[in-house]
């Protein structure tokens, strides 16, 4: 080769002085670390510790740096290759015997600059190799530099993280533990703000008073119906329900709002004034679980049936409570998401009795209500936002806390940094009771209504038992005793005998409310997700107790009762269809959870492709718009109603998601003919499957399926859902958690009419024209 020449029997570059005899470098892989801090000793050198880790030392002391990674075993340097290096040579020097050897390599242009005048002598520079531990190093540090890409350590000062980097690893971890610690610690300080007087309502629940409601069904199912007529004012304010400081919304100043207690045959009117002061918090509110039978455009679902109450205005909800409601409803907004901020309450109906046989019997037995669901510390808005931006990465907003009739306990240092609150410890540690103390001992109606947004719950008993009576509006079910009941998801009801154990002493009379975290995607440190409760407001029970009793599993169920699993009591004199082999109808819905770029990559909710969303143009309820004007997202089968007889209707509803849907109907009760779901795959079925298809078939129970107008659909599974479609109008149907309804898991029927055509309501139109 031009360029090379013979240099001890091999082939070395021309530009190289040929090595000392005998001497072999090998290059070893240096596994990460800097390639300075490799180099091993073949024949004739040390790799001295004592001297700098990676540098060569021979007899006479002379050091030189040589990276292994440029060390090939013919002997060739070419460090000269390397982008970072110098074309121009330098002489090194070292000697053996007495015999100077000069070896020509090329180093950084900045020891060029630095030995500028030692390149230029021709004698070895006594001075500077009079401390070779310092020029060794300092040779060590510009090659290791030069090699990671760093500036020249040697041209600049030192800096903070060049000191800390020469610091003992042991000493500087603990350091920065340290620092992360009070960074952590002063910023949870700052995320809470204690306050032990304010002028808001901190206190909405008293601690001497019970967190049940007592019903009064002597009261009702003994008279004649009558005519009843409520004035609501719906307001907001800033109130702590569970200690934490939130603005939430009020009707005639309480929160839940009036308790509605009467019996079948009641007529009901109700004038609602919007009394908000943002143009934006439009109201409506929904009987939830009420027929509405023949007054389609009082169901209060805002889009479909009635336009929205702006501020300053007032809406009069007038209708009658059929034959076929009795049992445990419950009201709620169903405009935008004020729900999530307080707006319901609770809604008894009664059945009529004989006095003669029935009196002694509500002599024996009382009945409380129960409005149990999770609690978010932000406002429904702000947390619906977090769920439809990338912060919440699809996932479903986990609650800070859990409600009971509007009250609750949070404990003020569980707050997380990211959400600050303003606390209140209420009730100074101590939890209240849920009973008066002259209910003791008498078998009690658990009236339960699941009011939350996201979570189910399971209900259980430390002592007694709790048999399940009837589900939803009022349908008996075989109940048998257990010590815990559920799960309740949102928008369900079951009613509850509870039956105590007098050999229990009084202390260990307890309820526990745990919630069921299937949907809870991320862990969220503010929540308790179990919580217990004394039965009566003489035997406070201390929250960290109750806490421990968890943790050492003293509180864990021995025998529940799974409410999907019910089945109904059709035994006489309770009332039941008779349900057909087939249907007449039959929808098949896939639901599911998707982010698609036509929506911003936003989570939305879809049923057969379709995102439900307000009619945009004209922006008036379905009711008053012909059918053919409707825009694309409204998703409404028709269903018509022959002269003959009423049609029997199958809703097959598929959920293709990792999440449980409870849906819930407007205007109907449907038979839960099954319900599946899957242990892999997609669990969905199709009656409209090919033959040969491997898809689960489901057996149906057309014997004794539980009647309900909310059933939760498991994830990755399905549900096949009968009703008979004998009640006239445009009735919803929606996935009840909060955020699935609001991003657009909504979809609704058009029963009857002519031919698929709307009949209008005039009556909504010129409300909707007068605003």
């Amino acid at each position: 080769m031009g360029d090379q020449r013979i240099c001890n029997g091999r082939n070395v570059l021309k530009t190289l002085a040929c090595p000392i005899e005998g001497t072999v470098f090998t290059p070893v892989p240096h596994r990460g670390k800097s390639p300075a801090r490799n180099i091993r000793q073949v024949k004739g050198w040390a790799a001295t510790r004592s001297r700098g880790v990676g540098q060569m030392d021979d007899s006479n002391n002379n050091v030189e740096p040589f990276p292994s990674m440029f060390l090939p075993e013919n002997g060739v340097i070419p460090l000269h290759g390397h982008p970072r290096w110098s074309e121009v040579p330098r002489r090194s020097r070292r000697t053996d015997g007495g015999i100077s050897r000069t070896v020509d390599m090329n180093l950084p242009q900045s020891t060029l600059h630095r030995r500028q005048s030692r390149d230029n002598a021709s004698e070895v520079d006594n001075e500077a190799i009079s401390n070779p531990r310092e020029e060794r190093s300092n040779l060590f540090n510009l090659a290791t530099d030069s090699l990671q890409g760093r500036p020249n350590r040697l041209e600049r000062p030192e800096t903070f993280s060049g000191w800390l980097q020469r610091l003992d690893k042991r000493l500087a971890s603990t350091v920065l533990v340290l620092l992360l610690l009070t960074l952590y610690f002063a910023s949870n300080n700052l995320s809470v703000l204690f306050l032990d007087h304010s002028p808001y309502d901190l206190d909405s629940a008293s601690p001497d008073g019970t967190l049940g409601i007592l019903l009064h069904p002597e009261d009702h199912s003994y008279r004649r119906p009558r005519q009843l007529t409520e004035y609501w004012n719906v307001t907001s304010e800033y109130r702590a329900p569970d200690g934490v400081l939130k603005k939430i919304y009020l009707i005639n100043g309480q929160f839940p709002g009036p308790l509605i207690e009467c019996r079948t045959g009641d007529r009901l009117t109700i004038h609602v004034t919007n009394q908000l002061e943002k143009a934006e918090e439009k109201i409506s509110i929904h009987w939830h679980g009420l027929n509405m039978r023949g007054a389609n455009a009082m169901d209060g679902a805002s889009g479909f049936t009635q336009c929205s109450i702006p501020p300053n205005r007032t809406f009069t909800y007038d209708f009658q409570i059929d034959s076929d409601s009795v049992g445990t409803f419950w009201y709620h907004a169903h405009s935008d998401v004020l729900r999530g901020d307080g707006m319901y309450g609770g809604l008894v109906v009664h059945g009529a009795k004989d006095r003669s046989r029935d009196l002694e019997r509500y002599r024996g037995e009382k009945e409380v209500l129960f409005l149990i669901g999770d609690w978010y510390h932000r406002s429904a808005p702000e947390v619906l936002d977090w769920y439809m931006s990338i912060r919440g990465f699809r996932n479903e907003p986990v609650p800070d806390s859990m409600l009971i009739n509007g009250a609750g306990k949070f404990t003020c240092s569980r707050a997380v940094p990211a959400r600050p609150v303003v606390c209140h410890e209420k009730w100074r540690g101590k939890t209240p009771g849920l009973f008066d103390d002259s209910l003791r001992g008498i078998p009690t109606r658990l009236r339960i209504v699941n009011v939350g947004q996201l979570a189910g719950f399971t209900l259980g008993v430390s002592s007694g038992s709790l048999t399940p009576l009837t589900v939803d509006g009022g349908q008996p079910i075989i109940g048998t005793p257990a010590d815990s009941v559920g799960i309740l998801h949102p928008g369900e009801r079951v009613d509850i005998l509870l039956q105590w154990d007098k050999s229990i002493k009084l202390a260990d009379w307890r309820m526990r409310i745990s919630f069921d975290q299937e949907n809870f995607k991320y862990p969220n440190l503010a929540l308790q997700s179990h919580q217990s409760f004394p039965f009566f407001t003489s035997r406070t029970i201390d929250t960290a107790s109750l806490m421990h009793d968890w943790e050492m599993g003293l509180e864990t169920p021995r025998t529940p009762f799974a409410l999907d699993k019910a089945r109904a009591d059709v035994t006489p004199p309770h009332n039941y269809d008779k349900i057909p082999h087939t249907a007449d109808h039959t929808i098949l819905l896939y639901v599911k959870t998707e982010q698609r770029s036509q929506f911003g990559n936003h989570p939305m909710g879809f049923i057969n492709r379709t995102s439900w969303a307000p009619q945009a143009t004209p922006p008036l309820p379905l009711n008053t718009l012909p059918r053919e004007s409707w825009d694309s997202h409204q998703f409404i089968p028709f269903i018509p109603i022959p002269k003959s007889k009423p049609l029997w209707v199958d809703i097959i509803l598929n959920n293709l998601d990792d999440d449980s849907h409870p849906f819930h109907i407007h205007g109907y009760n449907f038979y839960v003919l099954s319900s599946h779901r899957a242990d892999h795959g997609w669990g969905s079925y199709s009656p409209y499957a090919k033959v040969g298809d491997t898809a689960i078939k489901p057996n149906l129970n057309l014997v004794d399926p539980l009647r309900k107008d909310t059933f939760n659909v498991p994830r990755r599974g399905y549900a096949v859902l009968r009703f008979r479609a004998d009640n006239p109008g445009i009735w919803m149907f929606h996935c009840h958690v909060l955020f699935h309804m609001a991003s657009g898991m909504t979809m609704g029927l058009l029963v009857g009419g002519d031919d698929g055509h709307t009949n209008i309501d005039s009556e909504a139109l010129d409300y909707c024209r007068s605003l």
